[in-house]
C-alpha cells in the first residue's frame, strides 16, 4: 500500500473523529443553554421566595405607634388562641426548605456545568495533540528522504573538495563526480519508491504522447505522417504512483508534429 492511501484513511479518520467531537460538542452546548435557563428560572423563584417570607415577616410584626402623637383609644386584644400560629409556622418552615432545596439544586447544576467545561477543555487539548501527531507522522519520511540526500551531496562535495586539481586528470574526475551524482539520484529514487510507493518512469522514444502522463516541453516538425503526436525526446521523467499508477508529476518530452506540406 502506498503512503498516499495510508494518508487518505488518517485522513477520513481524523475526519470522521472531528465529526464525533462536533456533534458531543452541539449536545453539551444545548445541554448547557438548558441547564443555564434553569439557573435563571431558580434564580428568580429564590427572589421571590426571599420577598415572600420578608413580607410575611413584616405583616407579623406591626410597627409601633408613638402614644404621645395620638390620643388613647381602647383596644381590644384579640383572644391568644384565636390566632393559629402552628399554621403560619409550618408555612414558613416549609417556604425556607424549598428554598434550601432550590439552592443546593443550583449549586448541583454549577457543578455540573464546571464539569462539562473541563470536559470540552481536555477534549480540544486532547484534538489538537492528535493533529499534531499526525502532520509529524506524515512529514516525517519526507524530512527523513531530505536530510538523507543532503548529506549525500555534502559527502561528494567534501570529497572532490580535498582532491589536488594539479595532479588530478580533470577528465576522470568529472567523469567520477557524474557516476557520484546519478548514484544519488538513484539511491533517491530507491527511497522515495520504498517509502512513498512512487516510482520513476521514462517514456521511450516514439512513444504515442499521452497529455495526462507528459508534458511537452518542445514541439519538433516530423518527417512522416506516423511519427505526429509521439514522442521525440525525453528532457525529464515523471512520478507516478505504484499501485494506482496515478500520474503525480507528467514527464516533461519533446513531441513530433506533422503538417501537411504547402505546395
Amino acid at each position: 500500500m502506498s503512503i498516499f492511501s495510508n494518508q487518505e484513511s488518517d485522513r477520513k479518520s481524523i475526519e470522521q473523529a472531528l465529526e464525533i467531537i462536533k456533534a458531543d460538542y452541539e449536545q453539551q452546548k444545548q445541554e448547557i443553554a438548558q441547564r443555564d435557563q434553569e439557573i435563571v428560572r431558580l434564580k428568580e423563584r429564590i427572589a421571590q421566595l426571599e420577598a415572600q417570607s420578608q413580607g410575611e415577616q413584616s405583616q407579623e410584626t406591626p410597627t409601633p405607634q408613638c402614644e404621645c402623637e395620638q390620643e388613647p383609644k381602647p383596644s381590644i386584644v384579640p383572644d391568644a388562641q384565636s390566632i393559629d400560629y402552628t399554621k403560619a409556622l409550618e408555612a414558613l418552615t416549609a417556604s425556607i426548605g424549598e428554598l434550601k432545596a432550590q439552592q443546593d439544586e443550583l449549586k448541583t447544576l454549577i457543578g455540573h456545568r464546571d464539569i462539562q467545561d473541563e470536559n470540552m477543555r481536555a477534549m480540544h487539548k486532547e484534538l489538537e495533540r492528535y493533529k499534531g501527531d499526525f502532520f509529524a507522522k506524515v512529514t516525517q519520511p519526507y524530512l527523513v528522504a531530505l536530510l538523507d540526500l543532503h548529506r549525500r551531496f555534502f559527502d561528494t562535495y567534501s570529497h572532490f573538495d580535498q582532491l589536488d586539481n594539479t595532479a588530478t586528470d580533470m577528465t576522470e574526475l568529472y567523469k567520477n563526480l557524474l557516476n557520484e551524482f546519478k548514484s544519488a539520484v538513484d539511491a533517491l529514487s530507491n527511497q522515495v519508491y520504498n517509502d512513498f510507493g512512487v516510482e520513476y518512469f521514462t517514456p521511450e522514444e516514439n512513444e504515442e504522447f499521452n497529455p495526462k502522463a507528459h508534458k511537452p516541453f518542445n514541439v519538433i516538425p516530423a518527417t512522416t505522417p506516423e511519427q505526429n503526436r509521439r514522442i521525440a525526446k525525453t528532457y525529464y521523467g515523471g512520478f507516478r504512483d505504484v499501485d494506482t499508477q496515478k500520474i503525480i508529476r507528467p514527464a516533461r518530452v519533446a513531441c513530433y508534429k506533422w503538417e501537411e506540406p504547402t505546395e
